[in-house]
């Protein structure tokens, strides 16, 4: 009785299938597809389809897309077959004969990625018009150890100053516009820092940039990326440096296979820093990078991996070192609710012109020249308000270890983060 019944399902099912697909060719031959209608967007890039083909005799010559298919001949065929589609659009054509010679075809039109590739992938038809938006945030944090703030525009080089004033609170607001028009970008903005404590005065940094960029078209998924942007630093109230940077690249961009927009960046920065200070000799620096950037819409995060080597300084001969970094983050995107957001780095660090080694040295075994080893992770957990604004209580936590200097460094703190 089960197996009555499951085949009356089956046929009712295949009925309803023809009913909502129709039927192409010959009255004695239907092809259908419980996956396919006749124009469809798909998000896998390597799906397995199924085709059923139902004839009044044996059907025994079946070909997709040219290629004859292997089955044994029946009334009632059912086909599984892998594709692969490339971006864009493809055409499935399948042609079935009978016995008595009847003949029938069906196409099916497949849109891989095709309707929201058009801005992602930075096609010529690309969307038109401006869009802009402004990004503004604030937040109150304690830092552990002010003096070793690797996150300011500067490194200090005096030391630190006595453990009862170590620890210190500080107000950290940024605002930062970006617009886009076609191929071209703009961003400008600003950020600032004030402790609390008069003793880290000389650390509150005022940072102001604005930049602009070009993307060129290459091919399908490709582009080249131009961007120049200009820095202006100031530390405790006096102008620091004046930064200006050119970076460049080539971008891959693809979907993967739950439609997932993918960006592939190979490029390199060359910096040029004017120091204010006449003790501090200005000078270049570059760097070359490799990023790569997942958004997964159908689960709402954004993944991020950057591995960078470069050479940097900060006026002096004792300041200037190469580095290898790797850095990866992940966020969250939901629209609302819990949302979480995780990261780590590692960077190592190489003082080739700074031959003082502290007594440190003895205990760790880093080479002759000074060597910095900072680890980092941050984390961060809170609240999505609205699709516009969140707030977040961070936890920024780096050790460098070092056969010169080591340190360690908590930055904890709410952040509140609303967009225009």
């Amino acid at each position: 009785m089960n197996f009555r019944l499951l085949l009356l399902v089956s046929l009712l099912t295949i009925l309803l299938l023809s009913t909502a697909h129709g039927e192409e060719g010959n009255q004695s031959l239907t092809i259908l597809s419980p996956d396919l209608t006749r124009k469809q967007e798909i998000l896998d890039e390597e799906p397995v389809l199924t085709f059923i083909i139902i004839g009044s005799s044996d059907i025994n010559d079946i070909s997709i897309n040219g290629q004859a298919q292997d089955f044994e001949p029946a009334k009632t065929v059912v086909l599984k077959r892998k594709f692969e589609f490339e971006q864009g659009k493809s055409l499935i054509r399948i042609v079935a004969t009978d016995e008595a010679g009847n003949s029938t075809e069906r196409s099916f039109l497949i849109g891989y990625g095709d309707k929201e590739v058009v801005y992602e992938t930075g096609s010529e038809d690309e969307a038109p018009g401006l869009r802009w938006k402004v990004d503004v945030n604030g937040g109150l944090e304690m830092d552990s150890n002010p003096t070793n703030d690797m996150s300011s525009a500067i490194e200090t080089f005096d030391g630190v100053v006595s453990d009862d004033a170590q620890d210190d609170i500080r107000l950290r607001l940024e605002g930062i516009f970006s617009a886009e028009y076609e191929k071209y970008n703009a961003t400008g903005g600003a950020s600032m820092i004030r402790y609390s404590k008069g003793d880290h005065e000389s650390l509150n940094s005022l940072v102001m940039f604005g930049g602009i960029g070009y993307k060129f078209y290459l091919s399908q998924g490709r582009n080249w990326t131009a961007d120049a942007m200009f820095t202006d630093i100031n530390v405790g109230g006096f102008d620091y440096a004046m930064v200006q940077s050119f970076s460049s690249g080539i971008e891959f961009l693809s979907r993967g296979k739950r439609g997932e927009y993918r960006s592939l960046k190979l490029g390199g920065d060359l910096i040029y820093k004017l120091f204010a200070i006449s003790s501090r000799e200005s000078g270049f620096q570059g760097t070359l990078k490799s990023t790569f950037r997942s958004l997964d819409l159908s689960k709402n995060h954004l993944f991020r991996q950057l591995f960078a080597l470069g050479t940097s300084t900060e006026g002096t001969e004792q300041s200037e070192y190469t580095f290898l970094k790797f850095d990866f983050d992940w966020k969250n995107k939901w629209e609302s609710g819990l949302i979480w957001d995780f990261g780590f780095g590692i960077q190592h660090r190489t003082y080739t012109n700074d031959t003082s080694i502290s007594k440190d040295s003895k205990l760790i075994s880093l080479g002759s020249k000074p060597v910095s080893i900072p680890f980092q992770f941050e984390t961060g957990i809170g609240w999505q308000f609205s699709e516009s604004m969140k707030a977040l209580f961070n936890i920024n936590y780096v050790f460098n270890l070092s056969n010169d200097v080591s340190y360690q460094r908590l930055v904890s703190g709410l952040t509140v983060s609303t967009v225009f």
